[in-house]
């Protein structure tokens, strides 16, 4: 896992994230939908790290309300795996509200969330097509 993240206080999260990317795979797959190529990036430490974190794990907890949704729209796993999360989650989310308390640069925070939701964005805006 990069430095930035476990100092950020994410434990774990970076493979729960790999996990999730390869569930959007599928997921979009299911639809035949395009395929974002996602390119990792180098490692990012502190405040901006925990950031991007910040918005991964938060869309993972929301992702879980999603899953729940769509239990009378699709049967089965298919087309929703991205959104079911893991029994990590939560124990991950608290790990990382700890590590934000000991982040004093919050500009760097919110560059750190802003930069995590403009990569969504531009995946879902290739998955689209």
């Amino acid at each position: 896992m990069p430095g930035g993240c476990r100092g950020a206080g994410a434990g774990g999260a970076g493979g729960a994230q790999r996990t999730r990317l390869d569930a959007l795979r599928d997921d979009l797959a299911f639809f035949g939908r395009g395929q974002p190529a996602i390119a990792e990036e180098a490692a990012k430490v502190g405040a901006f790290a925990a950031g991007v974190l910040y918005a991964v794990q938060g869309s993972t907890l929301g992702g879980k309300v999603i899953h729940r949704q769509l239990d009378g729209l699709l049967e089965g796993e298919g087309g929703r795996s991205f959104f079911k999360g893991g029994a990590e989650d939560g124990p991950h989310w608290r790990l990382l509200c700890e590590g934000l308390e000991r982040q004093s640069d919050e500009a760097a925070l919110e560059a750190g969330a802003r930069h995590a939701f403009a990569r969504f964005a531009d995946m879902l805006a290739v998955a689209g097509r």
